[in-house]
């Protein structure tokens, strides 16, 4: 077994299915290389911290953790600390995915990606401050090969049925593939990864 998937589109309660799925991790072989999870949480950064804790071997996580909560709640913030627990716990990591536009990175989080040695891959939701923390990152990291940002394009689009925003990203992403031409960047609609 080298890869774990958890997928859950029900609604259940976030707690006891955070704990069952972190009992879930702990429970896992050393030797898995790629865990996905799909479920509801409001736990972003606990299942990543149990991920570095138990899965040292691992080279891709995949997540895409929603809130359909009455409450409308986001997750929290992934952390700084959070993120040093996943480099220091998983320093063989290739590629980092996030495929879900509620999970997002508290101030410097997502620039600890540089560090990380092997990573190949980051595929990411396009925020303002991931834009301006990519030129960081692939400054400082010599192993990233590919960036895919992801944003839903049908929010995006104007009456006159153009985006600004959308125009305004792709020419952010052109003048970084300019600047890194042996890195692949690209935007792609959400809807459709």
């Amino acid at each position: 077994l080298e890869r774990f998937e958890y997928v859950d589109k029900s609604s259940s309660t976030y707690y006891s299915q955070d704990i069952h799925v972190q009992q879930l991790i702990s429970s896992l072989p050393i030797n898995i290389k790629e865990i996905e999870l799909r479920m509801n949480s409001q736990f972003t950064n606990i299942l990543i911290d149990s991920i570095s804790l138990h899965l040292h071997n691992l080279e891709l996580i995949s997540l895409q953790l929603h809130d359909y909560g009455d409450d409308d709640e986001l997750p929290p913030d992934i952390t700084v600390t959070t993120m040093r627990k996943l480099l220091n716990g998983c320093p063989k990591l290739s590629a980092f995915e996030i495929n879900e536009g509620m999970i997002s990175f508290s101030l410097n989080a997502f620039e600890v990606l540089a560090e990380f040695p092997k990573l190949q891959r980051i595929k990411v939701f396009c925020e303002d401050n991931i834009i301006s923390s990519l030129s960081f990152i692939l400054s400082k990291s010599e192993s990233i090969e590919e960036v895919i940002l992801l944003e839903n394009a049908s929010e995006l689009v104007s009456e006159s049925g153009t985006s600004d925003r959308w125009t305004d990203i792709e020419e952010s992403l052109q003048k970084l593939s300019e600047r890194f031409p042996g890195v692949v960047i690209g935007l792609r609609d959400s809807w459709w990864t």
